[in-house]
């Protein structure tokens, strides 16, 4: 692997006399790869070009690392294809002959055959039904004028014919005109159910998504790929691209089960899982949960105490659109009351006030019982206020034209550019390779990498999964065995950081910026990203701090031996050095950093920096399309009615009624700053167990922001109040994002009773954090 420098490949030249130059090998090259797969001799001499540095890896340790990191196996493969790709160019220029020979063919035949002909070069064999889904009824004359060329269903020689109509084809259109064709023809034939014309097709393409995307349509087609058809496609995947669908995971699982490597298969499974959460695939959830279960179980593991049967439980079990004839009793329950609610709100549509009040409580009873995604529970809110007519259309949607929105869409659109770039992963393995010695230094080096990317990856399942493989390795790294307390502080210390802490960024995740937008004007202007940051880092580090020590009093871990960093330095030397993305991707975030920082000063309005920071990356190729349909839409829905909900209780008065009707409850409270704060925290630890996070939010928020105003307390205590005691796991499935840090730690960093425990240690640490950070903001005016 080549860290440093630059190498000449030589070769023995044709007439046997002196060395040929053949290639040159800069940083992120390999060499040597043949040999070390065959234990060959080498077929070319590689020599130093000026001073320069590479990492040897043995046949030996190159098992060892395959077994563990399958990886890097496949980094090797994409060498060796890049090399065949050179090599079959050469063969290419042999062919002329051929392409030469069905050029004079076509020319015999009129425009619109000779065009077909062509278009039918972008199939790798030929079949009647292949035909017939591009072609239609002209299919039999094409199958007939493809015969003089060599081409026909079953012909030895159908390749090189189809090879040379694809080379006059191309050479005709161009190759980005011959690229968007393709593509055109692999939609047809995968609608038409020949999946693997079209799969060939896709596999040419450098389009990916497309490739996997119809490989799943084609696992759940009619008819479906059969799993002696779908092997061949389902080995061109990665782990990566198979947990991102539950098909394929289960296709993959199945394809690792067949080489021996259940602990893969297994892998696959628990990461496809942590991607159904996050996405709310409840069937594929459900499907993968009983398929982990049945090899859980396999394994004689207690099925009441497995990631499985813990993740299951999480996944609503409620009916999807195609089964609402049948809907369990609690999602039946929820839908009825939900009514019941929404027809008293019909009745009494006159007073809008308890029609506003009615329809809330009913999509509340929704969104906490998760029979619709909140999204949809959100439009048909929007759609019973105009109905009723509580809100004008410009009053029920005026969330989505307000700057909090588009600040909120342009920080995840921002988020989803750094990872697209591959920053995160880089960073990551930078980290690991730069880990300090002793246990308390590592485990807040992984809490302070948490927090470090809150406000760039402000997605707390994204986080908590990419930072628990990280944790993982330096826990192999020290050969720690499962679940050791030294191994649960090193996750539990990544988990922490990862999501718990969030509360410290304006924008440390999609929570965090729900709050921030219910917040009233005034203090929304006086808490920027700065003031914020600044207003917080009192609690901030103090529960840091003390969760760290915490960790080790709840926890008792053993001393550790000094990290191994051999397999760190592999990845990072096959990775290479930066690209060009991720340079303009780190100039578009510092370039954003700084927006955050003087927009105010200079008049610019706090949603225009994340957006401008988006178009950069739109500008650098870090942004597309498929990165747009990647953010989290249901959020952004529901954030946006939200805000609406915020400023339609001010125009009702509803803020100042539930002012009232708190006020007489809290306001012996309002004299003991102490008192409130602890009575906010622990009440909505409280209400946390019932509700998940953003219903928490948006339902403390509301009725406790009014009561702090008029008690004369900032109400951006409240909002920091219950960010910091919202994220808990007294409960496994209490919070997604620490179900998705189990599954991406593969369970073996810490169990879920260490976890629990851990738990409320935190909350513990918290209300302290609380208690001593009072005194601060009383002196701040805002207490």
């Amino acid at each position: 692997m080549v860290a440093r420098g630059a190498f000449g490949v030589y070769a023995t030249s044709a007439g046997g006399v002196g060395k040929a130059r053949l290639a040159t090998l800069t940083p992120g090259d390999c060499f040597g790869e043949m040999a070390l797969l065959t234990q060959e001799p080498r077929s070319a001499t590689v020599r130093a070009d000026e001073d320069s540095e590479v990492l040897e890896l043995g046949h030996e340790r190159f098992v060892e690392l395959i077994r563990q990191e399958p990886a890097i196996g496949l980094a090797i493969a994409a060498t060796l294809s890049r090399r065949l790709k050179a090599a079959s160019h050469e063969v290419a220029r042999g062919s002329h002959a051929i392409v030469a020979a069905v050029e004079q063919e076509l020319l015999r035949l009129p425009p619109e055959r000779r065009a077909r002909c062509l278009q039918a070069g972008v199939l790798d064999d030929v079949s009647p039904a292949a035909l017939r889904a591009l072609f239609g009824a002209e299919a039999e004359q094409v199958a007939a004028d493809l015969l003089p060329l060599g081409v026909a269903p079953g012909l030895a020689t159908s390749g090189p014919g189809l090879q040379a109509l694809r080379a006059i084809h191309e050479q005709e259109e161009g190759p980005g005109r011959a690229e968007s064709l393709d593509r055109a023809a692999a939609a047809r034939l995968a609608d038409a159910g020949c999946w693997d014309e079209a799969l060939a097709i896709l596999a040419r393409q450098s389009d990916r998504a497309a490739f996997v995307g119809v490989l799943g349509r084609g696992l759940r087609g009619a008819p479906p790929l059969t799993p002696d058809r779908a092997r061949p496609w389902v080995e061109r995947l990665t782990d990566d691209e198979a947990a991102a669908d539950a098909d394929l995971a289960l296709a993959r699982a199945a394809l690792h089960d067949s080489r021996g490597h259940p602990v893969l298969a297994r892998a696959v499974l628990q990461r496809a899982l942590g991607v159904a959460i996050t996405s709310g695939d409840a069937d594929g959830g459900r499907r993968l949960s009983a398929e982990l279960a049945r090899r859980l179980g396999a394994d004689d593991r207690p099925p009441a105490d497995t990631l499985a049967s813990r993740l299951a439980r999480l996944v609503p079990r409620v009916p999807d659109v195609g089964q609402l004839a049948r809907p369990t009793l609690p999602a039946f329950a929820a839908i009825a009351a939900a009514i019941g609610l929404t027809v008293v709100a019909v009745g009494l549509r006159g007073s809008a006030q308890w029609a506003f009040g009615l329809l809330l409580a009913a999509a509340l009873v929704l969104w906490v019982s998760d029979v619709f995604p909140d999204f949809a529970v959100s439009l048909a809110l929007v759609a019973a206020w105009l109905a009723l007519g509580i809100a004008r259309p410009a009053q029920a949607l005026s969330g989505f034209a307000s700057s909090n929105w588009l600040f909120t869409f342009g920080v995840l659109g921002i988020a989803a550019a750094i990872a697209e770039s591959g920053l995160l992963f880089r960073a990551g393995l930078l980290l690991v390779r730069r880990m300090p010695p002793g246990l308390f230094l590592q485990a807040g080096t992984l809490l302070l990498t948490g927090l470090i990317l809150s406000p760039l990856l402000p997605q707390n399942a994204g986080r908590a999964a990419l930072l628990s493989p990280i944790a993982l390795a330096v826990a192999e790294a020290a050969k720690l065995k499962n679940r050791e307390p030294a191994a649960a502080v090193l996750g539990l210390a990544a988990w922490i950081g990862s999501t718990p802490l969030m509360f410290w960024f304006m924008n440390g995740s999609s929570l965090c910026l729900l709050a921030w937008g219910l917040l009233p004007d005034a203090e929304r202007e006086q808490f920027g990203w700065i003031r914020w940051f600044l207003t917080a880092a009192p609690l901030g580090v103090f529960v840091s701090f003390g969760a760290l020590v915490m960790l080790f009093l709840v926890l008792r871990p053993r001393r550790l031996p000094p990290p191994e960093r051999q397999r760190v330095e592999v990845q990072i030397a096959v990775l290479g050095p930066p690209s060009r993305r991720e340079y303009a991707m780190i100039a578009v975030l510092a370039l954003t950093v700084v927006g955050f920082a003087v927009g105010g000063a200079v008049g610019l309005d706090s949603g225009v920096v994340p957006v401008l920071g988006v178009l950069a990356a739109v500008v650098t190729g870090n942004f597309d399309r498929r990165s747009l349909a990647g953010l989290d839409w249901n959020f952004l829905i529901f954030n946006g009615i939200a805000l609406s909900i915020a400023s339609l209780t001010i125009a009702l008065g509803l803020d100042k009624v539930a002012a009232d009707a708190l006020g007489a409850n809290l306001g012996m409270l309002a004299t003991s700053p102490l008192a409130f704060v602890l009575a906010i925290a622990v009440l909505n630890l409280v209400v946390r167990l019932a509700l998940s996070q953003n219903q928490a939010i948006l339902l403390m928020g509301l009725s406790l922001i009014p009561v702090a105003a008029n008690l004369g307390i900032n109400p951006w205590i409240v909002v920091i109040t219950l960010l910091s005691t919202s994220v808990m796991w007294f409960l496994p499935n209490q919070t997604n994002s620490y179900l998705v840090a189990l599954s991406a730690s593969e369970e073996r960093l810490y169990s879920p009773a260490q976890g629990r425990l851990v738990a409320f240690g935190y909350a513990a640490v918290t209300l302290l954090g609380l208690a001593v950070t009072v005194p601060f903001w009383h002196l701040l005016g805002l207490l």
